[in-house]
Order: structure tokens, then sequence, then C-alpha cells
């Protein structure tokens, strides 16, 4: 039989599986579970000493380059671009909650102006 998966993704879904299949009560007696990479790069730098001081020194080091500047850069613009969507949906939303004129208040406005 030829098999035409690759390896890495059969564990990966198997590993998935076994998650999806977790109830609470498997974790009732101090087994662990992590939040993914992220969260158990984040514990490791909680729990190693001198770790978050070594990510911080390099992450400083990093923004004093020419990558790290334009990093920087593109990073701002793209919270500016983030800004301007969230404050033109909420200028949208305000004017569709505010009420319409009705065809009488507008007959009535006009009236009044002329």
């Amino acid at each position: 039989m030829n098999n035409q998966f690759d390896p890495m993704t059969i564990r990966q879904g198997t590993q998935m599986r076994r998650e999806r299949e977790e109830t609470p009560q498997d974790y009732q007696y101090g087994k662990q579970r992590m939040a993914g990479e992220i969260g158990e790069r984040a514990l490791e730098m909680m729990q190693t000493p001198g770790e978050a001081e070594r990510v911080s020194a390099w992450n400083s080091a990093f923004q004093q380059t020419n990558q790290g500047m334009e990093f920087n850069a593109a990073k701002m613009k793209m919270m500016e671009m983030q800004y301007q969507t969230a404050l033109a949906n909420a200028q949208a939303a305000e004017q569709r909650a505010q009420p319409k004129p009705t065809q009488q208040q507008e007959k009535q406005d006009v009236q009044r102006s002329a």
C-alpha cells in the first residue's frame, strides 16, 4: 500500500483528535494542559530565571537594527489602519443609530425654510 500522507500531518491529526476527546475530568488530578506553543513559551518565560530579561534584551537590540525599525514602522502603520477602520465603523454605526426623518418631517422642514 502506498501511503500518500505526510507522517507529520498524521501525527498532528491524531493529537487534535485526542485533544477534542478530552474532558474536564481528565485534568482533575493535576494533569496540566498548555495553551499551545505560545502558551508554552509564555510559561517558559515566567518560570525560567533570566529568560524574560534575555528576551527583553534581544528585543531592544533588534529594535535598533534597520530591520527592527522597518518592523516597528510597519506595525505602527497597521495599528493606524486598524484605528482608522474602527473609527469609520463607529461613525457608520452612529449614523445608522440616528433616526431618519420621515417624508412629512422633511416637508415641514422645507416649508419652514421657505
